[in-house]
This record gives C-alpha cells, sequence and structure tokens, in this order.
C-alpha cells in the first residue's frame, strides 16, 4: 500500500504526543491528501462528525531490529500490578507485526485537498493510508430505538487496569459494578476526561507562550489570532495533563532541569511537584536544524 496523505499535528516528537485520541481536544491537525488522490474522494466527508483514520506507527524505533522478531508479550505502561505482560494485540502499543494505528478524530473542515481535525494523537507527517467516516453503530452495543435513539444498551467490557487509567476516570460504569459503560459515545464529554486543572503556568510562561504565538511559532496549525493563543494553551495543558514523561518517571517530582517536550515549533519545558501537580515554567523556539533529538529530522512545515 501507498499513503493517500500524510498528516500534519503540532508533535514533532513522539514524546508529548498523546496516546489515545480525544485526550487532548485542543491538539489541531490537517490532513493533505497526496496528489495522486483526487480530492473528490473526501466530498461529503463534512457532513460527519468524526473519521476513522488508518495509519503506521513510522516512528516505531524497533521496526529495523524486530522486524521479524517483535515482542509477543509487553508491560503497557498503567497496568496493574506494575510489570505484568500481556500480549500485544491485547493493547493498543504501536510495536505489533504489523505497525498499523487506528485513530477516531473529530473533524473540523473539509476544503479541497485539506481536512482539519482535532482531539490528534499522532506525530507530525505520519502517513495515512485510509479515511473512514464514523457512524454511530460503530459504537460497541448500539442499538437503533432498542432504547432512545443511538443509546448504547450493551455493556463494553475490558480489563480492570483500562477502567483504572487516569484517562477514564470520569467515564460512569455500569449500575451492577460490571466494568462496562452504560452513556452513548456522543454523551462523554472530552472537558470530563481531560483533567487540566492540576496544571498551572507561571506569568513568565504565559507571556512567552503569548510572544511566541505573535510570532507565529505555532502556525500553520494555530494562526496568530488573538483568540487562538488560549487553543494553544489549552492544548498544552491538555498533553501535561497526561504526564508525557516516561513510566519510571511517573509519580515522581522533577529534577532541577524539569522535562520539556515539543509543541509545533515550541519547546515546552514543565517541572512536576511532590502534590503531583504540573507548572509550566518556560516555552521557547526550537531550532529543528539541529534535529529533533530522536535520530530523525521532522518535516514540520511552516
Amino acid at each position: 500500500m501507498t499513503p493517500i496523505a500524510y498528516i500534519t499535528t503540532p508533535f514533532t516528537k513522539r514524546t508529548g504526543c498523546p496516546r489515545q485520541p480525544t485526550l487532548c481536544p485542543h491538539s489541531i491537525g490537517t490532513i493533505n491528501l497526496q496528489k495522486d488522490c483526487h480530492p473528490d474522494t473526501i466530498q461529503g466527508l463534512e457532513q460527519y462528525s468524526h473519521c476513522w483514520v488508518i495509519f503506521t506507527f513510522d516512528n516505531n524505533t524497533d521496526v529495523r531490529t524486530h522486524k521479524n522478531n517483535y515482542k509477543a508479550k509487553i508491560t503497557p505502561p498503567r497496568i496493574r500490578p506494575a510489570g505484568t505482560k500481556v500480549g500485544c494485540m491485547s493493547t493498543r502499543t504501536p510495536h505489533r507485526p504489523n505497525n498499523v494505528g487506528l485513530s477516531l478524530l473529530t473533524i473540523k473542515s473539509v476544503s479541497g485537498r485539506t481536512i482539519t481535525v482535532s482531539g490528534v494523537d499522532l506525530c507530525d507527517q505520519t502517513p495515512i493510508y485510509d479515511i473512514k467516516p464514523y457512524v454511530p453503530w460503530d459504537v460497541a452495543g448500539y442499538i437503533s430505538g432498542g432504547c432512545w435513539e443511538g443509546e448504547m444498551c450493551g455493556v463494553v467490557q475490558c480489563p480492570d487496569w483500562v477502567w483504572d487509567s487516569e484517562a477514564l476516570e470520569y467515564i460512569q460504569r455500569t449500575s451492577n459494578g460490571s466494568n462496562g459503560y452504560g452513556s452513548p459515545l456522543n454523551k462523554i464529554k472530552t472537558e470530563e476526561i481531560v483533567r487540566i486543572e492540576n496544571v498551572t503556568w507561571t506569568d513568565e510562561a504565559v507571556k512567552q507562550l503569548t510572544r511566541e504565538h505573535q510570532k507565529g511559532t505555532f502556525k500553520p496549525l494555530y494562526p496568530s489570532r488573538k483568540s487562538d493563543v488560549n487553543t494553544v494553551r489549552l492544548a498544552i495543558s491538555e498533553i501535561l495533563s497526561q504526564d508525557p514523561r516516561h513510566n519510571r518517571q511517573k509519580g515522581t517530582a522533577t529534577n532541577e532541569e524539569g522535562y520539556k517536550v515539543v509543541f509545533c515549533a515550541a519547546q515546552v519545558r514543565f517541572v512536576v511537584g511532590d502534590d503531583k501537580k504540573t507548572e509550566v515554567v518556560e516555552i521557547l523556539k526550537v531550532n529543528f536544524e539541529e534535529g529533533d533529538g530522536d535520530g530523525r529530522m521532522k518535516l514540520f512545515k511552516k
């Protein structure tokens, strides 16, 4: 297969890229069709609210070393008890026999060869192989007219450690205590899932953010309009609320240097206190000519 499109996102490095779609609803991306993919192929897509995107994890570090020797069992970062191994097919790990990914994104607009989406969890310039509209019966347990129109009447099951993830903390479980949920997808508000109240900003970081925004550091995804700076701040706060640090660092206080993630063309430095609250302390422009730290040059387009 050959890619039909590439996506431009704020995540020029793997670190900081959300692990699931919808966890960062203010992360914006644009899916740009290749020249050999006619724009008529996405005509009518604007009538849908969401779309499935099939892509490849082209940033996997073990693609070459494990081409024919992938790890059948892995340890998910949030599994309990810690260190438990499960089969890779029972997780959402990018390290799989075929490094294919599936993401559910919100459609903001469709224009020409470009689809603007939000809730993005893909690295910048990820190759896209297919796009499909999301329809109500994609929700497990959907029964038209069985309850009220569009309600999920069945129970969706998953392991306890998945439900115990902080990302799902606010999703209602079924009344009988089983691990499922009884609300339709369109009634689960992402604002309730994403917790940003534990992320604060220093006054200097806010000033730096405003200054870099005015300079166009977050273009083309976040234009320099005054109103958009709050969207950038929300997006960064959503990313940090998920604690993008390595699993061994989660739940620990910061070191003196703090931690760094890259968002668009800006480096975000943050610290984590003993109370597990995160504070953004610095926003600086990134020099991509120095590389991105992952051994690979990114293609983020300004």
